[in-house]
């Protein structure tokens, strides 16, 4: 990806996300949501992403996409005041999803990633320091736990998250489901910086296809990935990568189903492991087959 670039990648304003979270936590029947992890751990990995909700303008067409593509079913698990859906592979959740309301008709939706803290409000009081905003102060989601929204410095969106129960355990990534976060930043060193001090981490550079790559390592936990944006005129946001056991099978049932194909397998990524694709709603996320070497 060294000499990739991407005119153009839509990423949802981050007005819409805080107010997903100020809605559920409003006036109005109180909507529960599952917790993060089936099981009461009563474990915390900190630096480790948590769980995701998908934020988008279409929830149907979302669900009938992810459903066609990797066999996921939907439940709601909200109510008519705070609408909120349950993704589930072979019965098990593995993410949300909230519906944008009162966005402009060409809206993208977005993955949005809970990345686990000691403390939500430390993380909040962070993050202004280090020139951050705190778009959603520190509130409790009934059945979830403590969390925040959060832009870090270079303006990727997130959310830093204290569960209860404690978080779920840390496993090799079955097909379908998520096999990694990466987050593609204007500027990889400071983003870097930020996070090795958000989170008390190590940064490790390394590289790979001829280019920096560095890895969130936290108590030798590699939690996730920083890399240059290769989209102009984007801001930093994180992408999520699902594993699969064909790329180019399922690439076509994207396709088919109605996706955006925004980087194609070469054989210069990762040996032709990795796409990038955007789902019908205007959400991207990454495909790949792993192992790949």
């Amino acid at each position: 990806m060294k000499s990739l670039k991407l005119k153009s990648l839509k990423i949802l304003s981050g007005v819409f996300i805080a107010a997903i979270l100020t809605a559920s936590n409003g006036c109005g029947s109180a909507a529960r949501y599952p917790a993060v992890s089936e099981t009461q751990t009563k474990t915390y990995n900190t630096g480790q992403v948590v769980w995701r909700d998908l934020v988008t303008p279409d929830p149907k067409k979302a669900a009938d996409f992810y459903k066609k593509v990797f066999g996921w079913t939907v439940e709601s698990n909200g109510n008519e005041d705070n609408p909120y859906w349950v993704f589930k592979n072979n019965g098990k959740r593995i993410a949300g999803m909230f519906e944008m309301t009162d966005a402009k008709s060409d809206a993208g939706g977005e993955w949005l990633s809970y990345v686990s803290v000691p403390s939500v409000e430390n993380a909040a009081s962070k993050t202004k320091s280090a020139g951050g905003v705190v778009m959603r102060e520190p509130v409790d989601m009934e059945g979830r736990g403590m969390v925040s929204l959060l832009s870090d410095p270079q303006k990727a969106i997130f959310a830093v998250i204290k569960s209860n129960g404690g978080d779920p355990a840390v496993r090799e990534a079955v097909a379908n489901e998520w096999l990694w976060t990466e987050l593609w930043s204007t500027n990889p060193e400071k983003s870097g910086q930020y996070y090795k001090d958000l989170l008390g981490a190590n940064i490790e550079e390394k590289t790979i296809d001829e280019r920096t790559y560095r890895v969130i390592d936290k108590d030798s936990r590699r939690c996730a990935g920083i890399i240059q944006n290769p989209a102009e005129s984007s801001r930093s946001h994180w992408l999520q990568y699902i594993k699969v056991s064909d790329v180019q099978s399922t690439l076509q049932k994207a396709r088919d189903a109605g996706a955006k194909v925004l980087i194609e397998p070469n054989e210069k990524i990762r040996k032709g492991s990795v796409a990038v694709l955007m789902d019908p709603t205007g959400a991207p996320f990454a495909i790949q087959l792993w192992p790949y070497n």
